[in-house]
């Protein structure tokens, strides 16, 4: 079939013109691929670089496209020595397919980052079409980093931060006990006298830990490091990049002028320089107790010189037509157009179901909540006799990439509150499922109750997430609500427990319940 395709397509071009089909196809390419590879490019030099290597919530894949360049660059040579000749059709074709349809697919919901997905597939096509397997086991690793150029879906991002968070609070919190200076950690709050020092996404190191592994990927490249060396110093790269970013931290808390914007950036990009010393002294240690480094040929080895004579007509057709392809799916594919979207009355339910009590506002710690955002929240703090219960209700947006409504953040008061036991449990009798947790910080302790109406999972929303649904028909029917109740407790023994859920908890509840389960009801 290659064959045959390959023949209409000489016949067709004529001969002569295969330079300038081949420099026609990659310009064809490049442009289909814009948005991917223009991402980012809002910033100037001295933000880019804070954005690029270090924020959390940026997702410009330029780092990792440039680093996949460079170590395709690294390994042209030994194309040379592979004969063209076209790998098995039951990789190409899946390939091509999956990347030609993702491709439309992130064009249709506007959600570019699925290009990255589609750049991966079609570039593994490409190197199978051109030297078959052989070519593949070349250019393997240039074709892997291209995974980091895939943002991690928002949902999952915002659950890894905020471990991410409160083990640096809690190393933090260890190292300045190791500099005999006191300190109390408490969740994602680290407390000192006269200071309390919240640490918050821009501190989890998750994207350092990134940016780290990749350079360290660039310097094995360079050394030519194999087998287990490789494998220890890679795996030893975001643990390094965990124990510097502590250090980070360290320096923010004790550093009067942390706050200065390049003051920070340019601690962020000496802990990457300072990981790579770490790695590269620890590279040293391995070599010291022997290795299996092997040197990458440099020239094409004698005698290796393959006849590519006739070979590159049906590749010059498949990445030809590749590239039409793509470049038509890129104009024809239609855009989805979303629609307007009502906010729910959320003020004038919880208005309705507690009027009869005394409120007062609770402002939003948006420092806390990260990446979770919402179109609009009600947040107040209620007396209920003796007792104030915590009410909070957000609607939410899941068609931003950006942010997410979904997230383990919800379920708590606020920043620097401590979880000491959590759970599903059914408040009343045939009732909702929902989450309890008792929490405390500090000397303060409360039992909370949270649920969602509209979610799923978190595999479940990483996943829908990630295929852009809701940029598109297979989207949910809003609204997305994230509900939230609390109230102070003495301690957390059974009796006390069971009165506040009774006497509080519960009949709060109630009131609510019905109220957004009618909201929620009338999702179209």
């Amino acid at each position: 079939m290659l064959g045959r395709l390959a023949a209409v397509f000489e016949r067709w071009t004529g001969r002569g013109r295969e330079k300038y089909l081949t420099i026609g196809a990659a310009a064809a390419l490049a442009f289909a691929y814009r948005d991917l590879l223009t991402l980012g490019t809002r910033y100037t030099l001295e933000t880019g670089l804070e954005n690029w290597l270090l924020a959390p919530n940026d997702r410009a894949p330029i780092v990792a496209i440039a680093i996949s360049a460079w170590l395709l660059y690294r390994r042209w040579h030994r194309l040379a020595g592979i004969e063209r000749r076209a790998g098995p059709l039951w990789l190409i074709a899946p390939c091509f397919a999956l990347g030609l349809a993702s491709y439309a697919w992130g064009v249709h919901t506007q959600a570019n980052e699925l290009q990255a997905l589609s750049l991966i597939l079609n570039a593994v096509g490409l190197t199978t079409l051109n030297w078959g397997l052989p070519g593949l086991r070349a250019l393997w690793l240039p074709i892997a980093v291209l995974l980091f150029a895939i943002p991690i879906p928002t949902p999952l991002v915002v659950e890894l931060l905020w471990k991410l968070r409160l083990w640096t609070a809690d190393y933090t919190g260890w190292l300045l006990w190791a500099l005999r200076l006191p300190a109390l950690v408490s969740g994602d709050q680290i407390l000192r006298v006269g200071q309390n020092f919240q640490v918050i996404e821009g501190c989890s190191g998750l994207r350092s830990a990134e940016t780290l592994t990749m350079l360290v990927v660039l310097m094995i490249d360079l050394f030519h490091r194999r087998g287990w060396q490789a494998a220890i110093l890679l795996v030893c790269s975001p643990l390094v990049a965990f124990g510097l970013n502590g250090l980070r931290v360290l320096t923010l808390i004790l550093n009067p002028h942390a706050e200065i914007v390049a003051v920070h950036s340019l601690q962020g990009i000496a802990i990457l320089l300072a990981g790579l010393l770490v790695i590269y002294a620890l590279d040293a240690v391995i070599e010291r107790f022997g290795s299996n480094a092997q040197e990458m040929p440099t020239k094409r080895p004698a005698g290796l010189a393959p006849d590519h004579r006739g070979a590159g007509a049906g590749v010059r057709a498949g990445v030809s037509l590749l590239a039409a392809a793509t470049l038509l799916a890129s104009i024809v594919t239609p855009r989805w157009l979303p629609t307007s979207v009502p906010i729910p009355p959320i003020e004038a339910a919880v208005d309705a179901a507690l009027a009869p009590y005394e409120w007062e506002p609770l402002a939003p710690d948006h420092y806390f909540h990260g990446r979770i955002r919402f179109r609009r929240s009600v947040h107040r703090s209620y007396q209920f006799g003796r007792a104030r219960v915590e009410v909070f209700v957000g609607v939410g947006s899941v068609r931003d990439r950006n942010t997410t409504p979904f997230g383990r953040l919800n379920e708590l008061p606020g920043s620097g509150w401590t979880v000491r036991r959590a759970g599903q449990r059914e408040l009343t009798e045939g009732g909702r499922q929902v989450r309890e947790l008792l929490v405390e910080k500090e000397i303060d302790r409360r039992v909370v109750i949270q649920w969602y109406e509209g979610a799923h999972s978190l595999a479940g929303e990483t996943l829908r997430f990630f295929l852009g649904l809701e940029r598109s028909h297979f989207q949910r029917p809003p609204p997305f609500l994230v509900v939230r109740l609390s109230t102070g407790v003495q301690n957390f023994d059974e009796e006390t427990l069971r009165i506040a859920r009774k006497h509080w908890v519960e009949p709060v509840y109630s009131r609510l319940e019905s109220a957004l389960s009618d909201i929620a009801a009338a999702r179209e």
